[in-house]
């Protein structure tokens, strides 16, 4: 017969094999949480930065939309600039809804940004560039701000660039 000693540590021992398993459990959600990011960043469909970077290369002005550019291919009412550092939730609010791909996002890497191309609540298409070759971020209110299709752009190449590689967001 069972001490009460006996019993007692085998309630700590069962206590702990709920922590130990409930611990596991949580873990194996974070990481499901974070595939999902990752599958809703890789499910979204891509628009391709030399698209713009050429467009840049053909305008005398420096000056382009995003309509013209990805208007064909890709339906979307807003775009929306990501920079380094962002705070997740700050992604969301510009967006205006939550997305399942932000956590996803390169914002701990200085040397990338993203341009979000979205209609409604849905990201339409994601653009992930170097930052040394294009560049929204380069304006001071330039994180998170929403740019219409139509909205002309300024490019300017920048300091130090090698020829036309890299591009400057600028106000017109």
């Amino acid at each position: 017969m069972p001490t009460k000693n006996t019993a007692v540590k085998q309630g700590h021992g069962a206590m702990a094999r709920g922590a130990l398993l409930l611990g596991m459990l949580s873990t194996g959600a974070l990481l499901l949480a974070g595939c999902g990011a990752q599958a809703a960043l890789s499910q979204t469909p891509q628009a391709d930065p030399r698209l713009l970077q050429d467009a840049l290369k053909d305008s005398a002005t420096g000056h382009v939309s995003l309509g013209e550019i990805y208007g064909q291919v890709h339906d979307f009412d807003r775009a929306v600039a990501i920079c380094p550092y962002m705070d997740t939730d700050d992604v969301d609010l510009a967006l205006g809804f939550a997305w399942d791909g932000t956590d996803a996002l390169p914002l701990d890497n200085e040397a990338r940004g993203a341009l979000l191309l979205a209609r409604d609540t849905k990201v339409a298409a994601i653009m992930l560039a170097e930052r040394s070759a294009l560049d929204f971020c380069s304006t001071d209110d330039a994180a998170g701000a929403g740019i219409l299709p139509e909205t002309e752009l300024g490019f300017r190449p920048s300091p130090g660039a090698a020829g036309e590689t890299s591009w400057s967001a600028i106000r017109p």
